[in-house]
């Protein structure tokens, strides 16, 4: 065996047939019968090299329309689809079934079975069944089941079952079952439970089951506030020193109410009753009046007729005028009193009369008042039953 090398080629008797095809290095046999040199048989073949990763097999057919549409897989179909329509659908089971024109639904399982026209629902199961036309979904669970026409819910499991026509539920919880047409449900847990129709809950736990419907609950307290009727409920109040505001709303303490009262009423506890209250009315007349009262005596042993004093707030003679005074005796025994008209320059009146006890009531006008005013001349302020002028 000879191992070729250029620098002495010609020396060897190499076959002419191979001569010109042999290399450095090529391996030499001698062959008895022509009595040359000639190539040896070839070497095994080396191993095969690294096969590479397998390309992508064939391509989506769908073929949109529009500017945006886009291909989802069709299990049915078993196959890729385009959606050429005005209607999304993104995640699994989205827009299942029946989803109507101009709908949205992206989530899994969002607006899966029915959902409206122009609805949208973004969010696990959002919307999932049901969903009213032009009704709005977003967040987990929210308007799950029955969410109606035009309603809003926004927050997981807001609005989740018969949410109704037109309402809103905002915040974790809101309105989550039964939420009445029209009604409107902003905090976690509002309005949780059969809000009624109409009704507002804002703050967290407002409302929380069986709100009247038409009724107004504001709730900052973080505890649950529910109403008693369809009424006006607030809490908390800042209390103020009495006789500091005017034309003041009635507040009931014990449930949180705010109402106005027809009667002018006002609410005390009972002094005697701790499971009563105590409920006055104001008097009512045809002026601005104020009164002030008392009692007094006469002091003597003999049978005349004698004088005593009685002095007013000093303050009276520039509050009030036209002062009216009666006098009551006091005892079985008691004689006539009689009395003197309001010195308007001191506040002082005085009361004659034999000796012995009497109460005094003296009532004075601070301003006159138009008591029956045309309609047409006069321009009235407020609303309800505190109306002025």
């Amino acid at each position: 065996m000879l191992i070729y090398n250029a620098s002495y080629i010609q020396s060897l008797p190499v076959n002419p047939n191979i001569s010109s095809t042999i290399t450095n290095g090529d391996t030499l046999v001698w062959d008895d019968i022509t009595d040359t040199w000639i190539t040896g048989s070839g070497g095994g073949s080396g191993s095969t090299g690294y096969t590479g990763y397998t390309g992508p097999t064939g391509y989506i057919s769908a073929v949109g329309s529009l500017y945006s549409n886009y291909a989802y897989w069709n299990p049915n179909s078993s196959s890729w689809l385009a959606e050429t329509g005005i209607s999304i659908h993104i995640g699994g089971n989205a827009g299942l079934s029946s989803q109507q024109g101009g709908a949205v639904a992206i989530g899994y399982n969002s607006g899966e079975f029915g959902q409206g026209d122009g609805a949208t629902a973004i969010g696990y199961a959002s919307g999932s069944n049901q969903q009213g036309m032009s009704a709005t979904a977003i967040g987990k669970l929210a308007g799950y089941v029955s969410q109606g026409g035009s309603a809003i819910a926004i927050g997981d499991t807001s609005g989740y079952s018969g949410q109704g026509y037109s309402a809103i539920a905002i915040g974790t919880g809101s309105a989550q079952n039964n939420q009445g047409q029209s009604a409107i449900a902003i905090g976690s847990d509002s309005g949780k439970f059969n809000q009624g129709q109409s009704a507002i809950a804002i703050g967290k736990l407002a409302g929380n089951s069986n709100q009247f419907g038409n009724s107004i609950i504001l709730n900052a307290s973080g505890t649950i506030l529910n109403g008693t009727d369809s009424a006006f409920y607030v809490k908390h109040t800042r209390s103020i020193a009495a006789g500091t505001g005017t034309n003041q709303l009635t507040y009931n303490t014990s449930t949180s109410e705010i109402y106005l009262n027809t009667d002018k009423t006002f609410v005390i506890d009972h002094p005697q009753y701790k499971d009563k209250y105590l409920v006055h009315a104001c008097l009512e007349g045809p002026e601005s009046g104020v009164y002030y009262r008392g009692n007094g005596r006469i002091y003597s042993n003999l049978d005349d007729e004698y004088e005593t004093e009685i002095v007013l707030p000093e303050y009276v003679k520039d509050l009030a005028t036209d002062f009216t005074i009666q006098i009551t005796s006091i005892g079985k025994e008691s004689s006539l009193y009689k009395t003197s008209e309001v010195n308007e320059e001191n506040g002082t009146f005085k009361v004659f009369g034999k000796s012995g006890k009497f109460f005094w009531h003296v009532y004075g006008k601070r301003h006159s008042i138009q008591v029956e005013p045309l309609k047409s001349t006069v321009d009235i302020k407020g609303s309800g039953p505190y109306k002025w002028i």
